[in-house]
């Protein structure tokens, strides 16, 4: 009698994409969610963009935060910080999102209206 190897279903490359575009879309909703701008910047009129590096694992669990580029305000860098600390746990990957962790780079905004 010949043994075969288990079939395995082939990865779905086009739904993995599509299950990835999802989690940032709601990666960047959590972050626009949890977002404050803080009331002394707000009054001095401080504007700018943080661009943060962190990593996320399978259980949204949230590590290695960076400022890669400051607003150029302390305030605003510490405030873009504690959103992303805001949302650690929030996002576990989908199932059938195979990776352990996922590092990414992602800019911040504060900007007055």
């Amino acid at each position: 009698m010949q043994h075969t190897a288990p079939v395995t279903a082939p990865i779905d490359t086009g739904l993995i994409e599509q299950l990835e575009t999802r989690y940032k879309a709601r990666l960047r909703a959590a972050i626009e969610t949890n977002k404050r701008y803080p009331r002394r910047a707000r009054r001095l009129g401080q504007q700018g963009q943080v661009i943060l590096r962190f990593v996320i694992d399978r259980t949204g669990a949230i590590s290695d935060i960076e400022v890669i580029r400051s607003s150029g305000f302390r305030r605003l860098d510490q405030a873009a910080i504690e959103t992303i600390r805001a949302i650690s746990g929030q996002l576990p990957f989908p199932e059938k999102i195979s990776r352990k962790h996922w590092t990414f780079r992602l800019p911040i905004d504060y900007r007055l209206r």
